[in-house]
C-alpha cells in the first residue's frame, strides 16, 4: 500500500521541482530588417534577426519613480544575429509603466555596446528588444513582468515591437520582431515530461484493476 501510495506523491514531485521558478530566466527573439540607413551594406532589409538574453528577476529597482523600473545589470547576457553581422554582451533592463506617452514599455537596451565592426562602423546603441503598449494596459507595475506578460505574440497587448541597431555617426538597421518567447530550461521540461508520464500510466494501471 505505502509504495502505490508513494508513486503519485513521486511524479507530483516531479511536475513540482519541474515547475519551479528560475531566477535567471532564458528569452529568444525573432524578427526581420525593414530598414536599413547610412554606410551598411552587408546587412540588407528582409534579412532575419534573432536574439536571446538572460533576465535576472533578483535584481531591484534602482529607480524611486513608481512608473519607471530600472534594473541594472538585469539582462545578464545576449547574443544576436542579423543577417552575417553577431555581437554579445550583458545590459540594463528598463519597465516602464505609463511612464511616457509611448505607455507600458519593456526596453532592452545596451547603450554602449562592443562588438565586432559592421562595415567599418564600431556599434553605438542596440536597442535590442523593445515592447511597447500604447494604451498603458499590458503591466500593472514596474516590476519585471513575468515570463507570460513579456511573450509576444502570445500577449497582444504589446502592438509595438521592434529593435534599432546604430552605428557609427548615422547608420543604422532597424525591423520588427515576429516573436518574443521564454526558453524552457531543459531540465525542468524534462522533469515535468517525467512527471506526468509517470502519472498518466499509474491512472491507467489502477482504472484497469
Amino acid at each position: 500500500m505505502r509504495r502505490v501510495l508513494f508513486i503519485p506523491w513521486l511524479c507530483a514531485a516531479l511536475i513540482c521541482a519541474g515547475a519551479s521558478h528560475a531566477t535567471v530566466i532564458p528569452y529568444e527573439a525573432s524578427g526581420t530588417v525593414s530598414s536599413v540607413g547610412g554606410s551598411i551594406t552587408s546587412v540588407s532589409a528582409g534579412n532575419a534577426y534573432s536574439i536571446t538574453f538572460m533576465i535576472d528577476d533578483s535584481i531591484s529597482d534602482g529607480n524611486p519613480n513608481p512608473l519607471g523600473g530600472s534594473y541594472s545589470g538585469a539582462v545578464t547576457s545576449y547574443s544576436f544575429t542579423v543577417g552575417a553581422y553577431a555581437a554579445a554582451g550583458s545590459t540594463d533592463l528598463q519597465i516602464h509603466d505609463g511612464l511616457t506617452a509611448n505607455g507600458d514599455q519593456i526596453l532592452v537596451d545596451d547603450s554602449s555596446p562592443g562588438g565586432p565592426l559592421l562595415d567599418g562602423l564600431a556599434p553605438n546603441v542596440f536597442n535590442l528588444v523593445r515592447l511597447s503598449d500604447f494604451t498603458a494596459t499590458a503591466l500593472s507595475s514596474d516590476a519585471i513582468p513575468p515570463p507570460s506578460t513579456v511573450g509576444f505574440p502570445s500577449n497582444p497587448s504589446w502592438t509595438s515591437t521592434y529593435f534599432y541597431l546604430a552605428f557609427g555617426a548615422s547608420s543604422f538597421v532597424s525591423g520588427t520582431l515576429t516573436q518574443v518567447q521564454v526558453v524552457p530550461e531543459p531540465s525542468s521540461a524534462l522533469l515535468t515530461a517525467f512527471g506526468i508520464a509517470g502519472l498518466t500510466i499509474w491512472r491507467r494501471r489502477h482504472a484497469t484493476r
